[in-house]
């Protein structure tokens, strides 16, 4: 399913409305199927695949024609919240406490007023982006040519103001398999994710080299496995 072309809204709208709707969870695994031709060949995405596993999370994405370099994947991971009836809170009627006048201790005692300690507030991210990017080139040694780039990835997260912030974890990985009917692949360790491990709303997306959106999939929602 395309979407307009947008890289840094694509990011904080995503994540706000996925904050704000749900799908149906799977256990698990999730899968999606895309329209084909529905985008230009080289983004086309066709198939999605989320796989939230106890130790890693991992996001598959089938595309028409993939090439490196050209294609990058995008994964926008947001926590879903449910309310549990049975969970909410029940306020209790208030009553006037029944004051007994031959008691000098029913009299009511002023406290001191203290002024208010203000705890430091610390928000959680309202979500993760995890995307593929090529590496810089690397040199062979004096006087050889630059090793190309390999497809690696990077982690950022979003607070609920949209600010965008690196992440930096081990094993983040991202995998690419070129050509017809290509397969990219994203893996997040679940240590890196903090406590946004559990069900979640992820959608997936491919931009091209300059960042521009070339098609966005619908959301897959996937509990822990």
């Amino acid at each position: 399913m395309r979407r307009s072309p947008t890289r840094s809204i694509l990011i904080t709208t995503t994540a706000a409305a996925l904050l704000l709707s749900g799908s149906a969870a799977f256990a698990g695994v999730g899968q999606v199927v895309d329209p084909v031709a529905d985008a230009p060949a080289e983004g086309d995405l066709t198939l999605v695949t989320v796989d939230n596993g106890v130790d890693l999370l991992q996001v598959k994405a089938k595309v028409a024609r993939l090439t490196v370099g050209r294609t990058h994947l995008v994964a926008t991971l947001t926590p879903v919240t449910a309310t549990d009836p049975a969970t909410d809170p029940v306020d209790e009627p208030e009553t006037d406490p029944v004051e007994d006048p031959t008691d000098p201790a029913a009299e009511p005692v002023d406290a001191p007023e203290t002024d208010p300690i203000d705890a430091p507030e610390v928000d959680a991210p309202a979500a993760y982006v995890v995307r593929s990017v090529v590496l810089p080139a690397t040199s062979k040694g004096k006087g050889k040519p630059a090793k190309p780039g390999k497809i690696g990835a990077v982690l950022e997260s979003v607070d609920a103001a949209g600010e965008v912030t690196a992440v930096v974890c081990k094993n983040v990985k991202a995998t690419l398999a070129k050509g017809r009917n290509g397969q990219s692949q994203l893996r997040v360790p679940q240590v890196c994710l903090g406590g946004l491990a559990g069900t979640m709303s992820v959608v997936v997306t491919t931009v091209d080299a300059d960042g521009e959106v070339v098609d966005e999939a619908d959301p897959v929602e996937v509990t822990l496995d």
